[in-house]
């Protein structure tokens, strides 16, 4: 749609810089500019349902990164003790009559 707009001479031409650093035209600028005003209008707060596609980013922990010294083989003994005791919790509550601690 072509349409006239009256728009601050100050504001145009801060614009109009900023759609030129971006490599866009002042038409595209302010295409974009007015999809993200109506997408998150005063409260600057996304809608609830987001577009999905979009890339998130999250941040590191510089402590995960950091190696452990744990071997397949300990972890492997780790989940076998934890196994071991969620069976002895199971079986000691499916005995009647003993005691829970």
């Amino acid at each position: 749609m072509l349409t006239s707009l009256r728009i601050d001479d100050d504001l145009y031409r801060k614009a109009k810089a900023s759609a030129a650093s971006q490599g866009l035209t002042i038409t595209k600028y302010l295409d974009q500019a007015l999809r993200l005003q109506l997408a998150y209008g005063a409260s600057g707060m996304a809608p609830k349902q987001a577009d999905a596609s979009q890339a998130v980013s999250l941040p590191i922990c510089p402590v995960a990164l950091k190696p452990v010294g744990l071997s397949v083989d300990d972890l492997n003994a780790a989940q076998a003790l934890l196994d071991a005791q969620e069976a002895a919790r199971l079986n000691t509550s499916a005995q009647p009559g003993l005691r829970h601690g």
